[in-house]
């Protein structure tokens, strides 16, 4: 599932490039034509769309880059990708899957020689929630 937001996302910045102000890639630099681009990025919507869907993208290794991805392919309109997380996130499971795919894996440690702590957000190695 992954590798669907991942390679449209490699044609789709050559043409469609997310920093405000930067000009298209020339064509000759592109991975393929504008209008395969299009068709890439059409097969990847409708993929990421199946899986939220069904569910399944809750699963998928790099959740925060999929979301991303397809606000980024819905023209920056975040309404489609609101309102599935919206939902999403009604499910306890759900929760920790955003967690872990926002958060990462950071936690506090503490060296007790020095006293010193350092602390970050995130969910523990080895913690099942």
């Amino acid at each position: 599932m992954c590798w669907y937001p991942y390679i449209s996302g490699l044609v789709f910045n050559d043409y469609w490039p997310p920093q405000a102000g930067r000009a298209p890639a020339p064509p000759e630099e592109c991975l393929m034509t504008k209008e395969d681009a299009e068709k890439i990025k059409q097969v990847a919507l409708q993929r990421i769309r199946e899986a939220a869907n069904d569910g399944s993208i809750i699963g998928v290794k790099d959740l925060a880059v999929v979301l991303f991805r397809w606000r980024d392919m819905t023209g920056r309109s975040s309404r489609e990708v609101k309102l599935f997380c919206y939902a999403a996130l009604e499910d306890d499971q759900s929760v920790v899957s955003f967690a872990r795919a926002f958060l990462g894996q950071s936690y506090v440690r503490v060296r007790c020689e020095t006293g010193e702590s350092f602390a970050h957000w995130g969910i523990p190695p080895g913690i099942e929630m």
